[in-house]
């Protein structure tokens, strides 16, 4: 005899087991095509986005291609007009003024002298500056021929008396030139260099003279107005001296103290020009040392001494 009630529960679970794997295997079925319809538009979704993204890069791309080509042409353009600028506002024509005198076949002096002006722009923007140095050519065609005729002069008198051949007579030079350190908005500095020879003499000289004025109201500036200490600045001077060939030199403070003191003897004769790095001081040759020793430099730049100068000039 076997147990109706305890088989038919064996088979009714076997059935529940069975209907239940049936129903398993029909949802994976069902569900499986689904699935792979979510994928693929999940794959079309993720391939738009990568097409918007790469579009949005090449778009960006463009952009900063774009704006670094308008900032080169706005560069080129400043750069251009700065350029243009330089050749027109802060430019000093400089015209050359030869000078010769002959006698008998013979070269007595030779020589010649410069006169500086503005471009006519740069006259038209400053014009106080253009007749201050109006002012300044007129002094230096009278001082400049009246120079060379003295040398001239020298020279007649020295032929009559010479006992060499006439083809080598030893003639007289007076050269004057310019040479412009800096002009801006706020400066005009440039430097004379006077080279003279009388005949007769053992050996020609040279000689400096430096101009110095304020743009805006065309006035000279005094070497006090740019250099606020002086005391400072004679001092930096004596230890940076150098010769033409670079070599340092040192020379008596005495004759320095002369230069740079307000009321010392060589005061008016003290050589300076400005740049835009600093003050160069000039010294002739025998000015403060042997004649052999040449021409003395010393420069003081504005960034190492910021203290020794008036703030408005550097």
């Amino acid at each position: 005899m076997y147990d109706r009630k305890g088989m038919t529960a064996v088979l009714a679970a076997c059935l529940l087991a069975a209907l239940t794997a049936c129903g398993g295997n029909k949802t994976s079925a069902d569900t499986a095509p689904a699935g792979q319809d979510t994928a693929a538009e999940t794959a079309v979704e993720t391939t738009a986005a990568a097409a918007e993204e790469t579009a949005a890069a090449e778009s960006a791309a463009e952009t900063t291609a774009a704006e670094a080509a308008t900032e080169e042409t706005t560069a080129a353009a400043e750069t251009a007009g700065e350029e243009a600028q330089a050749d027109t506002m802060f430019v000093c024509p400089l015209v050359e003024h030869p000078l010769s005198a002959e006698a008998d076949g013979i070269v007595l002096a030779e020589g010649g002298y410069m006169t500086i002006s503005l471009s006519e722009e740069a006259a038209a923007a400053y014009p106080d500056l253009q007749g201050s140095l109006e002012g300044y050519d007129l002094k230096m065609i009278s001082s400049s021929e009246e120079a060379f005729e003295e040398i001239r002069g020298t020279a007649e008198a020295f032929r009559k008396d010479y006992n060499g051949k006439p083809e080598e007579f030893p003639a007289g030079r007076m050269m004057s030139s310019l040479e412009v350190a800096r002009f801006d908005e706020k400066v005009l500095s440039f430097c004379e260099t006077i080279d003279a020879y009388y005949p007769g003499a053992a050996h020609g000289m040279v000689g400096y003279d430096s101009m110095n004025y304020d743009v805006k109201t065309g006035n000279e500036l005094a070497c006090t107005d740019v250099i606020a200490d002086m005391a400072g600045a004679e001092a930096y001077v004596a230890e940076h001296l150098i010769a033409a060939d670079g070599t340092a030199i040192e020379v008596d403070r005495e004759i320095l103290d002369d230069y740079f003191a307000e009321n010392g003897e060589l005061s008016d004769f003290l050589v300076w020009i400005v740049d835009e790095e600093g003050v160069t001081f000039r010294f002739g040759p025998s000015a403060i040392t042997a004649y052999a020793v040449g021409t003395l430099e010393a420069k003081i730049p504005f960034a190492e001494c910021p203290e020794l100068f008036a703030p408005e000039w550097r």
